[in-house]
């Protein structure tokens, strides 16, 4: 049996004033279930914490955690007084991520041990340099091959690695390195 009422009224032109109604492509049923569902999900603040404002929280804590930070800069000092400390403090300054301070003897020493330097250099009168540093700290072998690099292109010279005559030597968490760097003028 056909129903005429559905049929006729399907058929028949519109009404002066209306628009004609598209076919529509999505069932009446599939509307009304999805509607049901947004108002039951909105309902439901701890759904609407967890959707919305949990994201948004969780990527403003981890855009503050691991924002992009300049290079730190390494403390170093140099020890002494010589013209020798001078010329290789001077050469070590070139760098900007070094930041260098001449010391005496004993100051440079509670420096390093209090972690105020990361690394000593000792002027050698015969030309050369020593690095002294604590083992412990992670930086502390990064500030040794900044300051040789520094260094080294401060005096001129050649890029070079210390000599086969470099020794280490570790006593109480402290490595002294010699380095036979060429710091003649």
């Amino acid at each position: 049996m056909v129903d005429h009422a559905r049929t006729s009224a399907s058929t028949r032109p519109p009404a002066a004033g209306t628009r004609p109604r598209p076919a529509s492509l999505i069932p009446a049923s599939l509307i009304e279930l999805s509607s049901v569902r947004f108002k039951e999900f909105v309902r439901e603040p701890e759904a609407l914490f967890w959707t919305f404002v949990f994201p948004i929280l969780l990527a403003i804590g981890l855009g503050i955690a691991f924002r992009n930070r300049p290079a730190e800069v390494v403390h170093v000092a140099v020890v002494g007084s010589s013209p020798e400390a001078a010329r290789v403090a001077g050469a070590a300054r070139k760098n900007d991520g070094l930041s260098v301070e001449q010391l005496s003897a004993d100051s440079a020493a509670v420096a390093l041990r209090t972690g105020r330097v990361a690394l000593l250099v000792r002027p050698r009168p015969t030309g050369g340099v020593d690095y002294e540093f604590d083992d412990t700290r992670p930086d502390a072998r990064s500030a040794r091959l900044l300051v040789d690099d520094a260094i080294q292109r401060g005096f001129g010279g050649p890029m070079r690695l210390p000599s086969a005559s470099s020794t280490y030597t570790s006593a109480a968490h402290a490595t002294s390195t010699s380095s036979s760097l060429a710091c003649s003028a």
